[in-house]
């Protein structure tokens, strides 16, 4: 029995682990497609603000989300 519930316990933690991954490149390819939006605008000071806009990690943001979650702010 400890067995079974052990190696459930690693399932759920494998499922996790790769619906975390599976999120962190969604965001990725999202950011990927808006950076390369950016290199579009003409106006050099456009383009460096869109580049500083869409340059969060995926970590960050997650940071960001769950403080603002929290009702916390910066």
């Amino acid at each position: 029995m400890k067995t079974t519930q052990a190696l459930v316990r690693l399932a759920l933690a494998g499922a996790l682990v790769g619906a975390l991954s599976a999120c962190s490149l969604a965001y990725d390819i999202g950011q990927q497609t808006a950076l390369q939006r950016c290199e579009s605008l003409v106006n050099i000071e456009d383009r460096n603000a869109c580049r500083r806009a869409n340059s969060q990690s995926y970590e960050k943001y997650e940071q960001d989300r769950e403080k603002l979650r929290q009702g916390k702010k910066d």
